[in-house]
């Protein structure tokens, strides 16, 4: 099967904040593999489950469930690392 046919029947989420944001995110990584000239898109994809892909050297699928899950879980970090010092004082 053929990149471009795998592409097709996948639900695609477009938002171009979400798609810039996510290029300023992936430069560094991309930057790193020396890969930051190759114009390599992240594609989203409409699916809960934690996923991410490649099919092509032009694009990186990644479900929307990973993304909410990474993001849930910088969230809890944050929420974490800012009651800890309080309970910390509540012990004392």
């Amino acid at each position: 099967m053929r990149a471009q046919d795998v592409a097709k029947g996948l639900p695609m989420i477009r938002d171009s904040e979400i798609e810039q944001l996510l290029r300023e995110y992936t430069q560094p990584i991309l930057r790193a593999a020396g890969l930051a000239q190759q114009n390599i898109r992240v594609v989203i994809i409409n699916e809960r489950s934690f996923n991410a892909f490649v099919v092509d050297a032009k694009r990186i699928f990644v479900n929307a469930g990973a993304l909410f899950g990474v993001a849930g879980r910088r969230t809890r970090s944050s929420a974490c690392s800012r009651t800890r010092p309080a309970i910390s004082r509540a012990d004392t």
